[in-house]
């Protein structure tokens, strides 16, 4: 069972139709009715396995006036403790006659999600292929096909190398480290040549793994140095492990440590 405690701005159709796509038509509705502004989530929890979707919005059951559950005068002459435990037991009961409503229009949303998800999707292939010669099919790997989505923001993005580096490190889910230098070419009365050197540390592989991500890495390489480095620089990513990055062992210990 997946929590969704930290999703305030996400809709739970937006959520469930990018995570679980072929469940549109098996999710059953909760509804809490304890969703206030922006404070809450408005998914609290997802079981899979249960198709079960737990919802702080309010039900259809929670949007009828009150008093025609519960009258007014129906605490009256009663023992309170002993009259709330059977109106809410009850008010349980009747919440659950609304459940299949509710359900039924969360599955038509998850629907309407999808569809604007594939819209959007083909609007931007479009794009991509229109504008700048991109085919999002034919991207080398999983990577580059992300890469290839922040396109139409490149003009923010280029020659940013602090983004660029904060984009690699959400990229491969690493720590990310960058130098820039400058290079010879060894030829004479040519300026030298900036460089930026982005460090991806890794987990420890086996040189076997290490060859297969480094396959990977080369045309994320080769397409920042294409789009999003400016023509006076070279662009370098280099896989390291955790197990050799100093900077990573003084974090651990303290900045005044000595290695």
């Amino acid at each position: 069972m997946n929590q969704f405690n930290d999703t305030t701005e996400l809709r739970a159709e937006v959520l469930l139709q990018q995570l679980y796509p072929d469940m549109a038509e098996k999710w059953i509705v909760e509804t809490r009715g304890t969703f206030y502004r922006n404070y809450s989530s408005d998914m609290l929890h997802a079981d899979a396995n249960t198709s079960v979707v737990s919802l702080t919005r309010n039900g259809l059951y929670h949007l009828l006036p009150p008093a025609i559950i519960t009258p007014q005068d129906e605490y009256k002459k009663h023992d309170f403790k002993r009259k709330n435990k059977e109106i809410n037991s009850r008010n349980e009961e009747i919440g659950e006659l609304f459940r299949p409503f509710d359900t039924y229009w969360f599955r038509k949303s998850i629907k309407v999600e999808q569809q604007v998800a594939q819209a959007v999707e083909q609007k931007l292939a479009f794009i991509l292929e229109k504008y700048f010669g991109c085919d999002l099919k034919a991207a080398p790997n999983a990577y580059v096909r992300q890469l290839m989505t922040l396109l139409p923001n490149v003009a923010h993005l280029r020659g940013d190398l602090a983004k660029i580096k904060h984009l690699l490190a959400a990229l491969f889910g690493a720590q990310v480290e960058m130098k820039v230098s400058y290079v010879d070419g060894g030829i004479p009365q040519v300026e030298p040549q900036q460089q930026v050197v982005f460090r991806v540390y890794v987990e420890q592989m086996s040189q076997a793994q290490y060859t297969a991500m480094y396959q990977q890495v080369k045309p994320v390489e080769e397409f920042l140095e294409e789009w999003f480095i400016p023509a006076y620089m070279q662009v370098k990513i280099v896989l390291r492990s955790h197990a050799n990055s100093i900077l990573n062992a003084k974090t651990l210990l303290n900045y005044n440590a000595k290695i």
